[in-house]
């Protein structure tokens, strides 16, 4: 399926479908970057999912981003908190919520709604490095996932 196949179809989210759309749209967006050195995983953890997103033995659903050796890889479930460079975890609903908005919709629940879910820990943002966080922000900019993907395809 290319990425213009997927214009309407929606996904649960984390679901092998998503991960399968997603790793497709962006692998496309990364196609013709050139980020030999860059180096790091992102993960989205969905905390209290439905079980058939579950891996095995958890409640936990959601996927990864990882940029290694020149390559975008896209992957099912979450990896271990220790292994990211940053994570968002949330409850599975929320997270759907907070992905599910365009970049406009987003930017104003993060100036007006965003820091009570953080100030009471039902959202994290968790980070090993603050010089990091340029280089992961540059790549979600060329992604442009949220009106690009997340927006357009979360069920």
């Amino acid at each position: 399926m290319s990425t213009n196949d997927t214009a309407t179809e929606r996904y649960e989210l984390a679901s092998p479908e998503f991960v399968d759309a997603f790793r497709e749209y962006m692998q496309g967006r990364f196609a013709d970057k050139d980020f030999d050195g860059v180096s790091f995983n992102y993960s989205w953890i969905g905390t209290g999912a439905p079980a058939h997103l579950c891996k095995e033995g958890s409640d936990i659903a959601g996927f990864h981003w990882r940029l290694r050796d020149g390559k975008c890889e896209i992957g099912q479930y979450p990896l271990p908190e220790d292994e990211n460079d940053f994570y968002m975890k949330a409850p599975y609903d929320l997270l759907r919520i907070l992905l599910d908005m365009d970049d406009a919709t987003g930017a104003a629940y993060m100036a007006n709604e965003m820091q009570p879910l953080l100030d009471d820990g039902r959202i994290a943002l968790v980070w090993k490095d603050d010089a990091m966080l340029p280089v992961i922000a540059r790549y979600i900019i060329i992604a442009d996932w949220r009106n690009g993907f997340f927006s357009q395809h979360i069920a």
